[in-house]
Order: C-alpha cells, then structure tokens, then sequence
C-alpha cells in the first residue's frame, strides 16, 4: 500500500519524505482548497517536483476547488504548468475543469477528489466510465463498504487513516460559505464546525456539537489492506512539519511491520504532537465519531528532539562500473532502477606504478562519494590497469549523477492550451416562462404549494411515507411529482433500502445530489440535477447534461454575475436557481441530535443548533424505515432572491420550505410568478449581491 502524506510548505515535504512517505500532497497558491496553508509558489513547485522525483517519491497536486467561469483558462493554463514540471497526478473536484484538463491535456493522471463525495460503487465506476485514474473514497465509509466497492471494480481506491474529520460529506458543506462567506469549495474554509454550539440551547464552554475527534488508524492497516485501499491518506496540509513528520513515521514503522508495543508508543506520540482527545476509528467499523472535541497540541522538548533526530532522506540505489584501461578512455557506467548511463573521461595513462588492492581501494572511495545526492552505490565493480587523477574520477562521478537527476526530472513537453475554451455561446431567451420548483417537507406544505400553481413538486426521500406519496398521487392535478435523493447513500445497504422503498412509477422524475446516483436514477426517465452537485460553471453543467441530465439546480454560491456567465452558454430551460429558502450547510452522517439526546424522530418536528452568537440552525433528520442516513443543519436565514430577478431573467425557479406555514408557501410562490420585487423579512441574499 502507498503511504500518502500531506504536505502544506517546503520543510513539510521534507519532512514527510525524510519520514518514508511514497507519496505527498501538495497545492499551488491557486485552485486547492487549503489556501490557509503556505503552499508553493511557481518556483517552489518546480524544485518541490524535482525533490519529490529525485528521491523516488510521486507527487499529486491538488486542483480540488470548484472553479468559476471566468478562471477556468488560468486553471487550465496552471495544470499544463504542473504537465510539464512532470507532476504525476492532479486531485480534481470540479467536473468542468476535469473535462476540459482531459480534452486538452488527456495522458495527465486525475484523481477523484473526496471533495466530489463517491461513496458507493456506481460513483466509483462512473468515475472510472469519464477518465479518473483514481478516487479518493468519502471517509464515511466502512470497511464493509470499502470491500464491496473493491470487489467489484478495479479503481485503485484512497482512503483517509489520520487527521482531522469534516462534520459534513466534503463538497457538501455550505456552512462557512453562506455563514462567514467564506467558502470551503473555493479553499478559503473558516471552519465554524470547530465553535461553540449545542442542539436546544445555549452553548456553554464544553459544547462543541459539530467538532469530531481526530481519525487513527494506526492499528488497523491490514484491515484496510484486506479491504481494498492502495492508499493510505494523512490529512493536514495545514498542519507543522514536526506533525508531519510524527504521523509520517508512525504509519511507515506500522506498514513495515512495527510490533504492538511500538505502536502503542507511537500513538501516545501522534496525541501529544496533536489530536482532538482521544482517537476514533471514525466510521471503519460503524459510526465511532465522537464530537464535542478540542484540538491540543503539546509535544515536550525531549518528543521534538525524538522526531527530528529521525530525518532520513529515501536514498536510491545504484550500481557503478568503472573502467580505466590503459590507452583507452575512463567509462564510468551507472546502472540504477530507472536509467542506465555511461560517462567518459580522459584517455588513461600507463601506470606510474603497480596496480595494487590500496590503489583501487582509493578509486572505489571516490566513486562512493554520493552525499548531498539521492544516491548511495550499493556496489562498485571496477577494471582498472592504468592511471587516471582523483579528480577526473570525481568529475566522471559528478556528470553521471547529473545525467541520473536529469533522467529523474525531466520535463514533459507543455500542451497548447487555446486561448478560448468557453463553451459555444447560447442566445439569451428571456421571454420563456420560469418553470417552477417547490422543495417540500411536509404534505400541508406540499397542498399549498399545488394550490398556488407550481410546476413541480420535489418530495425529499425519507420525510414521506408511502402512504404520503398516494395521497399526493390522488390531487396533485397536473403539476409533476419529484422524489429527490440526499447527498450521499453509504454503502450497499442504504441503497437497497432505497430499492425496497421507492416505486419510480410513483414519480415523474427524480433529482440527485451525486455523481453515483445516475445509473440508479435511470429508471426514473426524466433526471435533474440539485445544488449539492455544485454546478458552478459552464463545463460543468454541460458535463451532466451530457450524462442524461435534463435540468440542473446551480450552485448557491454564485453571484448574479456568475449565474448569467452561465446562462450564455446553457439553454435556460436547463437552468433553475435556488430564490428562495434555507439552504443546506452541512450534510452529516454523524448525528449531533442522536449523540446529545438520543435517537429522536427529528425528521417530523426539527431540532435547532444553537451558536455562541445566539443563532438557531434547523436540525432534520432523513428516516428512512426506522433510521437516519442523513441529517441536515440549514442556514439561520432564509435566502430570498426576489428583489433580483430580473438580473437572470429566464432562469427557472426552486423555492426550498422547511418550517415554513402554508401562508408563506403561497405568499412566495406567487412572489416568484407575478414579479413581486419584496422579500420576506429576516431572509438573505447570500453570494447574489455579491
């Protein structure tokens, strides 16, 4: 298995590759989503790939932000950059930026980030079926989970063993974003979830509801080797090179075979150069999240001598041969395990005197001199019967580990990238009516929203029963019926439940939320797109269009400007914005409500997170038979969109109702159908004024 270390500025990246790391991540101070970190810039790209490369180590460059129109030519332009400097692999997010990365520069090496959230097999082969090399799994998965995925595809699958854990699937957390606007998706992560909060009251100084403990799996490698990872994944691109370097450590003497007692001292370490209490194996073997956990970071003196004392650079072996015959040329020959090189000297001499064991000794010492380079000759085999100086040998020695450096490093040639990539332009067509969306948690809800006149109705898996769904059935007239589906369905099990549960005869369509869930949706016929598949560009969209998509909701997190960009270049009877509602912050899998009260039915009467600040957050819970399999924190605000609608005239419309009354229901559908310009009081415009 790979071990895969972080690395967020140079002397991290040293550390980890001093600490055994077959590979490192790393970003530019562009397109990654850790730009808190110190990063690399152009220059220190270059050498960070040359360090990586000369001692034998890959390097994958994260791209994993979502990535806006108008800065997709710099991205593409970047990633021809890291081509040519020889990166081995980019970490993709945005499928707009993937499909333009492999239309122009289709040999480079992408991997699914879990920023995209694959957690079951279709998401795996559907990455597999679009060009991805690779897919860094959700970290909510077992290892149940992990198995059935490997069993059954042949995707080299990633997984996280240690470090920090979001709360929220990663790609579907808004909560920085919408709150502090700062958003996650673009890199700039503010991490409100690490904050005081409780569920039903005033947080106190103990309550951090939505902090998770720190991931370790230090004990558990050969079960994830059983299970199906080729990689093992160390998260912190923000943290010290004296943690990397620990952790590092740790998980290489574990994979080398370190006996129970070495580990045991090895986590001690890990939690005193950093942790959040005590370790969990996160969701390996079911939910073992904790929250309510603080971050600590005390290593002593003597633990910080300890982990720098370990520094080893990865050396590379080589065998050398060296031949000085009399009134030929020197020929120095390098053999390694990815080049074979010869190097030549002067013309040799005839000996001044014998030829002795000493004398070729004192050859050999000099051949040996590798230090200050990635090699070590672990043999010297020489035929020597004349006399050539020390220093034409050291020169010889010199000029092959160069030639050896520049076999390691060398550039690949810069793709072209053309100077317009943007899709072909779309005639602007205002005058076609919005098509209107209600998203509905409740069957009064769902009433008014029939009898105010909307297009469509969006029922959310889990929050009605079958015998809701006849009756919605029996006097929904002629406005469509839509089943959709949560962000994420872990494992084979929830998506056999969903089999069991759901007759798509029901419905006329169906929205998912995830790149896995289109081949399930198929039997649907009609299939839209919902905002947790962070549509935020042009290429993006026209990705899912041409998967089967007929309609897709965009990405909250674009401003007016950004939505008609779009709108340029997609037909808008394929385009719906979100106006109004809550918008979901967090998707969680770990239940805050379950830890702190237990199991509740917090789908049917919501719970509410309370901040230090005074806000309140709806809590629901998705039941599915009796359990939850997601549970979403919404924004304190409403958004409310009303007043701005006539910067993206011909757009279709969704309006979200959580725990609003009927009356608000009908108040907003009219609003959005007869160009009432007021919103509602105590409602935002997020990113839209932006």
């Amino acid at each position: 298995m790979e071990l895969l270390s972080p690395a967020g500025s140079f002397s991290a990246l040293r550390a980890a590759v001093e600490n055994g790391a077959d590979a490192v991540y790393f970003g530019g101070n562009l397109f990654n989503a850790r730009l808190g970190a110190q990063n690399f810039d152009s220059g220190e790209m270059k050498d960070a790939l040359s360090f990586c490369h000369t001692h034998g180590v890959h390097a994958y460059i994260t791209m994993n932000t979502l990535t806006h129109d108008r800065d997709l030519h710099s991205a593409l332009d970047y990633a021809a950059f890291l081509y040519e400097n020889s990166a081995d692999a980019l970490i993709i997010q945005d499928l707009g930026l993937f499909s333009l990365i492999k239309k122009y520069i289709p040999e480079f090496e992408l991997h699914a980030s879990t920023q995209m959230g694959i957690s079951t097999l279709d998401g795996v082969k559907k990455c597999e079926e679009l060009g991805f090399k690779r897919v860094v799994l959700s970290r909510e998965l077992s290892l149940g989970d992990i198995s059935h995925i490997s069993r059954n595809s042949k995707m080299p699958l990633e997984v996280f063993v240690h470090g920090a854990m979001c709360m929220s699937f990663s790609g579907g957390c808004l909560f920085s974003s919408m709150v502090g606007q700062r958003s996650g998706n673009c890199g700039s992560c503010a991490q409100p979830c690490r904050k005081y909060a409780a569920i039903d009251r005033a947080p106190s100084e103990h309550d951090l509801a939505l902090s998770l403990g720190d991931l370790c799996m230090l004990e558990h490698l050969d079960e994830l080797e059983r299970a199906g990872a080729m990689s093992l994944k160390i998260e912190g691109r923000m943290k010290k090179p004296e943690y990397i370097a620990s952790v590092t450590h740790a998980y290489r003497r574990a994979l080398d075979g370190a006996d129970k007692n070495e580990l045991k001292a090895l986590r001690a370490e890990l939690r005193e150069v950093f942790s959040r209490g005590e370790f969990t194996t996160g969701y390996y073997f079911g939910d073992g999240a904790r929250v309510n956990r603080i971050a600590s970071a005390s290593p002593s003196q003597n633990t910080l001598s300890v982990i720098r004392s370990r520094q080893s650079l990865k050396m590379r072996p080589i065998s050398m041969h060296f031949s000085a015959i009399a009134g030929e040329t020197a020929k120095l020959a390098v053999v390694s395990d990815f080049a074979s090189i010869t190097v030549t000297g002067d013309i040799v001499q005839a000996p001044r005197k014998p030829i002795t064991a000493d004398t070729v000794n004192r050859y050999k010492e000099q051949l040996s001199k590798l230090g200050g380079t990635a090699f070590y000759a672990k043999d010297i085999n020489t035929h020597i019967t004349g006399f050539i100086p020390v220093s034409a040998v050291n020169e010889m020695r010199r000029n092959a580990v160069k030639e050896l450096e520049m076999h390691l490093t060398q550039k690949r040639k810069r793709p072209e990238i053309p100077q317009d990539i943007s899709p072909m332009p779309h005639g602007v067509d205002s005058k076609a009516r919005p098509h209107v969306t209600t998203r509905v948690m409740n069957m009064q809800q769902a009433q008014a929203a029939y009898d105010s006149g909307a297009d469509e109705i969006v029922a959310e898996y889990g929050m009605f029963s079958r015998e809701d769904i006849s009756r919605l059935n029996e006097y929904r007239k002629s406005c469509k019926l839509t089943l959709a589906l949560p962000i994420t369905l872990i494992g084979a099990e929830q998506e056999e439940r969903l089999m069991r549960s759901i007759d798509p005869s029901d419905f006329d369509g169906i929205e998912i939320n995830n790149l896995g869930q289109i081949e399930y949706a198929k039997r649907f016929g009609f299939i839209c797109g919902g905002m947790h598949l962070n549509v935020f560009n042009a290429h993006t969209a026209q990705c899912f269009l041409d998967m089967g998509l007929e309609r897709l909701t965009l990405s909250p997190e674009l401003n007016a400007a950004q939505v008609r960009e779009i709108m340029r270049s997609v037909p808008h009877k394929k385009l719906s914005l979100h106006i109004y509602g809550r918008v979901v912050l967090m998707n969680l899998y770990h239940c805050p409500i379950k830890e702190t009260s237990g199991c509740t039915e917090c789908g049917k009467s919501p719970h509410q997170l309370y901040d230090a600040d005074g806000r309140s957050f709806p809590v629901f819970g998705t039941r599915t038979s009796g359990s939850c399999s997601v549970v979403r924190l919404y924004n304190c605000f409403a958004h409310d969109l009303m007043p701005k609608l006539e910067q993206v005239e011909g757009i279709n419309y969704v309006l979200s109702f959580t725990d609003e009354s009927p009356e608000t229901v009908k108040n907003r559908i009219f609003a959005s159908t007869n160009g009432v310009k007021e919103a509602l009081a105590n409602t935002t415009r997020g990113y839209f004024k932006k």
